[in-house]
């Protein structure tokens, strides 16, 4: 029908199999990377513009159970706030040679 398009989709989940998670959180910089479990989800297209040159478009979403954790090892103890959103949106160009 269409033989210059890809499609793909594809899921991923991610477990911290760990008890003692605060103690990954020792500066605040590191909430930025959520650790603990979640699961990813994500859609693909790949377009040829010729032979050798396709472009690639991905969209992804993580999702996760909203969270507060405490830093322990700051001495004002905040709380910090993690939500359910995280997004990725990428674009590719596949070159061959």
């Amino acid at each position: 029908m269409l033989p210059k398009l890809q499609i793909s989709a594809g899921a991923k989940y991610i477990h911290f199999g760990y008890s003692n998670q605060e103690q990954y959180y020792t500066q605040l910089g590191a909430y930025e990377a959520v650790k603990y479990d979640n699961i990813n989800i994500g859609i693909g297209a790949g377009y040829s513009v010729t032979d050798n040159v396709q472009i690639d478009l991905g969209i992804g979403r993580t999702f996760w159970t909203d969270k507060s954790i405490k830093a322990e090892n700051w001495p004002s103890k905040p709380n910090v706030d993690i939500t359910n959103k995280a997004y990725v949106i990428a674009l590719g160009l596949d070159i061959k040679f």
